[in-house]
Protein backbone atom coordinates (compact mmCIF):
# COMPACT_ATOMS: atom_id res chain seq x y z
CA UNK A 1 0.00 0.00 0.00
CA UNK A 2 1.09 3.74 -0.74
CA UNK A 3 1.25 5.72 2.54
CA UNK A 4 -0.09 8.29 3.60
CA UNK A 5 0.27 11.84 1.80
CA UNK A 6 -1.43 13.97 4.35
CA UNK A 7 -2.24 17.54 2.76
CA UNK A 8 -0.41 16.99 -0.72
CA UNK A 9 -2.45 14.07 -2.32
CA UNK A 10 -3.90 14.18 -5.80
CA UNK A 11 -6.78 16.08 -4.57
CA UNK A 12 -5.00 18.73 -2.55
CA UNK A 13 -2.97 19.84 -5.52
CA UNK A 14 -5.87 19.47 -7.79
CA UNK A 15 -7.67 22.14 -5.46
CA UNK A 16 -4.74 24.02 -5.81
CA UNK A 17 -4.76 24.51 -9.36
CA UNK A 18 -8.67 24.79 -9.43
CA UNK A 19 -8.60 27.85 -7.18
CA UNK A 20 -5.13 29.08 -9.18
CA UNK A 21 -7.62 29.06 -12.54
CA UNK A 22 -11.13 29.64 -10.85
CA UNK A 23 -10.37 32.91 -8.92
CA UNK A 24 -9.23 35.06 -11.84
CA UNK A 25 -12.42 33.71 -14.29
CA UNK A 26 -14.76 34.47 -11.07
CA UNK A 27 -13.20 37.82 -10.49
CA UNK A 28 -13.68 38.81 -14.09
CA UNK A 29 -16.79 37.29 -15.21
CA UNK A 30 -18.25 38.84 -11.11
CA UNK A 31 -17.33 42.20 -12.84
CA UNK A 32 -18.63 42.31 -15.68
CA UNK A 33 -21.65 40.77 -14.79
CA UNK A 34 -21.51 43.97 -11.52
CA UNK A 35 -21.27 46.47 -15.16
CA UNK A 36 -24.40 44.95 -16.30
CA UNK A 37 -26.46 44.07 -19.53
CA UNK A 38 -26.53 47.44 -20.56
CA UNK A 39 -22.98 47.80 -20.94
CA UNK A 40 -21.98 44.75 -22.00
CA UNK A 41 -25.12 43.83 -24.19
CA UNK A 42 -27.14 40.71 -24.01
CA UNK A 43 -25.41 38.10 -25.96
CA UNK A 44 -21.74 38.62 -23.91
CA UNK A 45 -23.78 39.07 -20.41
CA UNK A 46 -25.49 35.81 -20.67
CA UNK A 47 -22.34 34.24 -21.50
CA UNK A 48 -20.62 35.46 -19.02
CA UNK A 49 -23.15 35.11 -16.35
CA UNK A 50 -23.55 31.00 -17.65
CA UNK A 51 -19.86 30.73 -17.27
CA UNK A 52 -19.97 32.83 -13.89
CA UNK A 53 -22.73 30.60 -12.76
CA UNK A 54 -21.37 26.69 -13.84
CA UNK A 55 -18.09 27.99 -12.11
CA UNK A 56 -18.97 28.78 -8.89
CA UNK A 57 -21.47 25.32 -9.12
CA UNK A 58 -17.93 23.02 -9.39
CA UNK A 59 -16.28 24.80 -6.86
CA UNK A 60 -19.29 24.17 -5.06
CA UNK A 61 -19.84 21.18 -5.59
CA UNK A 62 -15.75 20.52 -4.90
CA UNK A 63 -15.95 22.40 -1.23
CA UNK A 64 -18.79 20.00 -0.64
CA UNK A 65 -16.61 17.08 -1.80
CA UNK A 66 -13.86 18.54 0.46
CA UNK A 67 -16.04 18.63 3.58
CA UNK A 68 -17.32 14.93 3.10
CA UNK A 69 -13.36 14.04 2.56
CA UNK A 70 -12.38 15.96 5.78
CA UNK A 71 -14.98 15.67 8.19
CA UNK A 72 -17.91 13.49 7.66
CA UNK A 73 -17.03 10.42 6.54
CA UNK A 74 -14.81 10.58 9.63
CA UNK A 75 -18.13 11.32 11.91
CA UNK A 76 -20.07 8.68 9.81
CA UNK A 77 -17.38 5.99 10.49
CA UNK A 78 -17.09 7.38 14.47
CA UNK A 79 -21.07 7.12 14.68
CA UNK A 80 -20.96 3.91 12.88
CA UNK A 81 -18.59 2.43 15.42
CA UNK A 82 -19.87 3.65 18.40
CA UNK A 83 -23.53 2.16 17.49
CA UNK A 84 -21.57 -1.10 17.10
CA UNK A 85 -19.89 -0.86 20.29
CA UNK A 86 -22.92 0.14 22.05
CA UNK A 87 -25.05 -2.82 20.45
CA UNK A 88 -22.05 -5.31 21.68
CA UNK A 89 -21.56 -3.98 24.89
CA UNK A 90 -24.68 -1.83 25.85
CA UNK A 91 -23.08 1.06 26.88
CA UNK A 92 -22.04 4.40 25.69
CA UNK A 93 -18.34 3.34 26.89
CA UNK A 94 -16.36 3.57 23.31
CA UNK A 95 -12.85 4.90 24.13
CA UNK A 96 -11.89 1.45 23.65
CA UNK A 97 -12.76 1.58 19.99
CA UNK A 98 -9.29 3.11 19.09
CA UNK A 99 -6.75 2.09 21.84
CA UNK A 100 -4.30 0.48 20.31
CA UNK A 101 -3.46 -1.17 23.98
CA UNK A 102 -6.60 -2.95 24.31
CA UNK A 103 -6.84 -3.92 20.38
CA UNK A 104 -3.38 -5.61 20.81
Amino acid sequence: TLPEWREFNPYHKFWICWLSCVIPVLFVTGVCNFLGEGVLGHGLYSFLYGVHALVALGTDLLVLTHLYFKLLRWIIRMLCDMWKAFRKTKKFDYPFLYDSNKNA
